[in-house]
């Protein structure tokens, strides 16, 4: 096909999918949906296994360093009391980009394409925050590309997943590696704990279910038909939802570990992260550059905002005191929207290369890139 054929073709899809979706209609709110793909093609990248591969542009030596930092958001309709956020501090070490952070009591991990975790110092207290900010420790077993990261409730446990196609439970405490679970047959994307459950998504098309008591494997949960790269839990009733490069959202419910909906074509490429809102909302981003928000108690597509970003959508976290949803993106930005309404509210600039993960920490922004970077910005 013919790119302009092709853009329409996957339009076309998408409409006819989206209106026999059990969620409901889409809200017509943004520009024409036949231009999200973009000049790239959508089914190309569906078929390369290889595509999703965030690498940067060069390794460097790896470097312990703290280095204040003077970018701010770059505001368009929003008062600065509500989202004037401003890049306080970077946090270089790594020397491959940075794809996943997690926090637990207090520490920082960052999960890294040279193959390692780091720990960073996390103060409780604003005051010292320059002093105490430093690297603990490098954790290192895995033998690839390190992913994703998630910790148990109660913070003991800290879970990392590699391109080496295994977890690895670590002790956040003493960060020494306590054992290593093993399953999937190809790379490991994203991870997701809830309760006494871990969840592990992967390249082979697969979301594994492990006990976290146990460390067992209790269900391998398969219907995607390509790599999963997206999980989120909502928790009335407990549903974990996965997002796949096949362009579809599946809802599995937690307690049955069944699929209970499978919304097709939820976006025209790889739905590639999630943000939970409340109970039962659900916020999705993708490489069609599209941010989409489902309602999933009222069971429609409440609003689709296309061309969020210049490039794919990489990362979602939703700031639920502030009512404010942040995004990055392969374009290197960050930005701010309304958390109900969609509003673009601001972008922050400082990365100089694609935002793979974002959190909301005791009131700060941290984000990671492939510049090697991780940055905390601050209200």
């Amino acid at each position: 096909l013919q790119p302009s054929a092709e853009r329409q073709l996957g339009a076309e899809q998408h409409v006819r999918a989206v209106e026999d979706l059990p969620l409901g209609e889409a809200c017509a709110t943004s520009t024409d949906p036949s231009k999200a793909s973009g000049r790239e093609s959508v089914f190309s990248r569906l078929a390369a296994a290889s595509s999703y591969t965030g690498v940067a542009a060069q390794l460097c030596t790896p470097r312990a360093a703290l280095e204040p930092c003077v970018s701010h958001a770059v505001l368009t309709t929003a008062p600065a009391e509500r989202c004037g956020y401003s890049s306080v501090h970077t946090l270089r070490g790594h020397s491959g980009a940075v794809f996943a952070l997690a926090v637990a009591k207090g520490v920082l991990f960052s999960a890294s394409q040279d193959h390692s975790v780091r720990a960073w110092s996390l103060p409780s207290e604003r005051q010292g925050f320059v002093d105490e900010l430093r690297q603990l420790k490098t954790l290192s077993a895995h033998a690839g590309f390190v992913r994703a990261l998630a910790v148990s409730g109660g913070g003991a446990l800290l879970f990392s997943g590699s391109q080496d196609r295994s977890v690895r439970v670590w002790d956040t405490h003493s960060h020494a590696q306590l054992c290593s679970l093993s399953g999937h047959k190809q790379d490991i994307h994203t991870l997701c704990v809830h309760n006494e459950l871990l969840f592990s998504a992967s390249e082979d098309s697969s979301v594994r279910v492990w006990n976290i008591a146990s460390l067992k494997c209790v269900r391998s949960l398969c219907g995607h038909a390509a790599g999963v790269f997206a999980l989120a839990v909502c928790s009335d009733p407990p549903t974990l939802a996965s997002g796949s490069r096949d362009h579809t959202i599946r809802l599995w419910d937690i307690a049955t570990l069944d699929c209970r909906r499978t919304i097709s074509s939820a976006h025209l490429d790889c739905v590639s992260c999630f943000a939970a809102v409340g109970t039962q909302r659900l916020i999705s981003g993708s490489r069609d550059r599209s941010i989409k928000y489902w309602n999933l108690a009222q069971g429609s597509l409440a609003h689709t905002q296309f061309n969020a970003h210049e490039d794919w959508v990489c990362a979602l976290v939703a700031i639920e005191p502030t009512e404010l949803l942040a995004s990055g993106g392969r374009d290197g930005k960050i930005k701010l929207w309304g958390l109900f309404n969609m509003e673009p509210l601001g972008t922050l600039e400082g990365h100089t290369n694609a935002v793979n993960t974002l959190l909301y920490h005791d009131g700060d922004i941290i984000s990671c890139s492939n510049d090697r970077t991780i940055r905390l910005w601050h209200q």
